[in-house]
């Protein structure tokens, strides 16, 4: 069986503050001459990114297991994972099988076959049950499967993200005898290896998804990203008093959301609950921000109900497709009244929804990416607002449209607008980093974009001075 091999910085495990991170990197080659998949091969360069990038945070302890054998001892080093009071990152690759008397996925071990994996595997509810006692918010998977014939026929019954904020990919099983290679593993590995701080982890999954080469089309391969999903489909758990009104709709197996173009982030008024999605405004230009704002910004006001929809990227004016017009409503709604988080968790749910259905590089997807990022401004979360919008951005040029098109500089224009509003100076850089390497690409028609966005970088990477101290205190 494999051993747990840590490594780290900072202090020992009994010393840890709750702020540390802690990695389990768990990678199983299923046994044979041909197995699935050689879930080993990306570990090394995983194991060794530095724990701060891995982990997203100052310090952290990483341990990894290759090849484990005994689902037992996976098990232990599971339990000892999720005791832990700080971040946690769990990644698995490998083969999931179903067992043949329950028909439930399990993780398949060095030892494991389809006969023996009920007893010689990782039971995927395991897993589940472990990390679901850890508070919300502090647990992420990353996972690169692939899953056997049986799995794969019936994948839309196991719902492997309940109960997880899961990320990764699970593809079908490879035809004739060659074994699949980690394709999501690689491409992770190599972002990270790219970066200075880990990327947000939504982002850093959209990242992996184009360097493992996903798109439309791709019918052997699946996304498995987002936040945590519900039991059933129905009304949106969200965190606080109120939950989603059962009448708002969510999403069903297979949405598909039509794109449109998002308002600028701007501190003027602006329409919450139109009848469709937002109007599309003219874009800022992109170094003509104003301070960050001090208090939350102001109500908002509704849109007529003859407010036109915003034109599909092709020149087509066409309402969202197969998303109920009372959504976007509901979700404008919703964040004009406060409830930012319910606002945020259903076009989170339409967004995966979307991802599923159609890909991440469609204009379905994207569409609900840039209404995160518009809900994530309106709730005066810059650095989220400007994430989403370099997301967004990004994942329009991977699509294929022109730097120069509307809707790739509009979504630069809102992110830079964005990120003059973030205040905090490490989040400021590694955005401010990806943004002027967007700039490059998608200039934009205001003269001196490029520019403001290398200016401030230089300041950033200054010692701070006593004005940015006494505004960080």
């Amino acid at each position: 069986m494999g051993n747990g091999a840590p490594h780290g910085h900072g202090h020992a495990a009994q010393n840890e503050q709750p702020d540390q991170g802690y990695g389990l990197l768990v990678a199983a080659t299923p046994p044979g001459r041909h197995p699935a998949l050689q879930a080993t091969e990306a570990l090394p360069a995983l194991a060794a990114t530095p724990p701060a990038v891995l982990l997203g945070t100052g310090t952290g302890s990483v341990v990894q297991l290759a090849d484990p054998a005994d689902p037992n001892a996976v098990l232990s080093h599971l339990r000892t994972a999720a005791a832990h009071e700080g971040p946690l990152l769990v990644y698995l690759a490998g083969q999931l099988l179903l067992d043949s008397r329950q028909h439930l996925p399990h993780l398949a071990l060095t030892r494991s076959t389809p006969r023996s994996v009920r007893y010689t595997g990782l039971p995927w509810h395991w897993l589940v049950a472990e990390l679901g006692r850890r508070p919300v918010g502090s647990t992420a998977v990353i996972a690169d499967l692939v899953a056997d014939s049986a799995l794969w026929q019936r994948r839309s019954h196991h719902r492997l993200a309940e109960g997880l904020v899961l990320y990764g990919s699970l593809a079908a099983p490879a035809a004739g005898r060659l074994p699949r290679t980690p394709e999501y593993s690689r491409a992770l590995a190599a972002v990270l290896r790219a970066s200075r701080a880990r990327p947000p982890l939504e982002q850093l999954h959209q990242l992996s998804l184009h360097g493992a080469g996903f798109g439309p089309g791709d019918d052997e391969r699946m996304p498995l990203g987002g936040g945590p999903a519900p039991a059933m489909p129905g009304p949106v758990p969200v965190p606080g008093p109120e939950p989603v009104p059962a009448s708002v709709p969510v999403p069903g197996p297979v949405p598909s959301p039509a794109p449109v173009q998002m308002p600028a982030p701007s501190s003027a008024p602006a329409p919450t609950a139109p009848d469709h999605a937002p109007a599309a405004v003219a874009p800022l230009p992109a170094y003509a921000v104003p301070p960050p704002p001090a208090s939350p910004p102001p109500a908002s006001t509704p849109v007529p109900a003859s407010t036109p929809v915003p034109p599909r990227p092709g020149g087509t004016t066409e309402a969202t497709g197969d998303v109920p017009a009372g959504v976007h409503e509901a979700i404008y709604r919703a964040a004009g009244e406060g409830r930012h988080g319910e606002a945020a968790t259903i076009a989170s749910q339409w967004e995966t929804a979307a991802l599923r259905a159609s890909g991440p590089h469609s204009m379905e997807a994207v569409h609900w990416v840039e209404v995160r990022a518009d809900l994530a401004h309106r709730a005066d979360d810059a650095a989220r607002a400007c994430t989403l919008w370099l997301q967004a951005a990004a994942v329009r040029l991977q699509a294929g449209q022109a730097p120069e098109s509307g809707e790739v500089a509009g979504a630069v224009d809102r992110a830079h607008h964005c990120w003059h509003q973030v205040a905090d100076r490490g989040q400021a850089y590694q955005l401010g980093v990806q943004l002027s390497q967007l700039r490059e690409r998608a200039p934009g028609s205001t003269p001196g974009a490029l520019r403001d966005v290398q200016d401030r970088l230089a300041v950033l990477t200054s010692p701070p001075g006593p004005g940015d101290r006494a505004a960080a205190g």
